[in-house]
């Protein structure tokens, strides 16, 4: 093999996709810890301590409380709601993420920009995203760790089998892909 064939073997794998060993997958739980699962995963890859037993610490915390605020005719409004403490939404993650110390970048759901999927990749991190279809391991929100992201299609871990590559069209994503984006760091 000539240099040249080296370097570019060795410029692709620094470019390509994220390589999540076994050992660092952590198995999702019932009710569906999907998100805190794929987070320890993430943390146990990127060895970021803060999240070492994060699922299971989860498990522990109260329920999350959501406020909302409008405005109308009638004056100021305010609702509080509680959100089960195995759901992953992007509040209660940021919140959960913030307590920990772990840097961050959290995309809210609804903004369907893939530029923080991409850089995840090019930087080797890879990242949680949520989908609203967990097929083919469940069915409803679930939340997975993209580990290469191109143009055409896209290769996950899903905790629900994580002794399984997973891979998807971009069709598929772009469809089921509800804009959560969730990138840790060192």
């Amino acid at each position: 093999m000539s240099i040249l064939n080296l370097i570019l073997v060795y410029i692709c794998l620094l470019v390509g996709e994220v390589h999540i060993p076994t050992k660092c997958c952590v198995p999702n739980q019932s009710p569906g810890y999907c998100a805190w699962a794929s987070l320890e995963t993430l943390g146990n890859y990127l060895r970021i301590k803060p999240l070492y037993g994060l699922m299971e610490s989860r498990k522990k915390d109260p329920p999350f409380v959501r406020r909302t605020w409008w405005v109308d005719f009638d004056g100021f409004h305010e609702m509080l709601y509680s959100i089960d403490n195995n759901y992953g939404a992007w509040d209660s993650i940021q919140e959960k993420l913030i307590s920990l110390g772990v840097k961050h970048k959290i995309q809210r759901n609804g903004v369907f920009n893939k530029t923080l999927i991409r850089e995840s990749i090019r930087e080797n991190l890879g990242c949680l995203v949520a989908v609203n279809s967990g097929l083919p391991t469940c069915d409803g929100s679930h939340g997975i760790i993209i580990t290469d992201f191109s143009d055409t299609g896209y290769k996950y871990v899903d905790t629900n089998n994580i002794n399984v590559d997973f891979y998807g069209t971009m069709q598929w994503f772009d469809r089921n892909w509800d804009g959560l984006v969730v990138v840790v760091y060192k």
